[in-house]
């Protein structure tokens, strides 16, 4: 972990001392372009997010809600789906 900490730290301090050998011209002209871009890509993803919002959906289909109980083969016996227990033996104590 302090190797990697070492790595990273010599690596930032390479890429400060590039960016302050950069002229005040150059580091304006790269934090310029930066922010456009930026920018830009934010304007893009609000115009995605107003398309969409805008645009028409289909209507959510509302059907039936299905019985939960399940019939067996004997008309007079209903069996509750909720209330059927399956017991793992592994849980069980002995």
């Amino acid at each position: 972990m302090e190797e990697i900490k070492l790595k990273l730290s010599h690596f930032l301090k390479r890429i400060d001392n590039q960016w302050q050998q950069l002229s005040l011209e150059k580091q304006h002209q790269y934090l310029l372009t930066f922010f456009l871009v930026y920018s830009l890509f934010s304007v893009v993803v609000f115009i995605k997010i107003g398309f969409d919002v805008v645009k028409k959906k289909e209507s959510i289909h509302v059907d039936h809600i299905k019985q939960p109980l399940q019939i067996s083969k004997d008309a007079n016996s209903v069996i509750d789906s909720s209330s059927t227990i399956h017991k793992n033996s592994s849980y069980e104590g002995k």
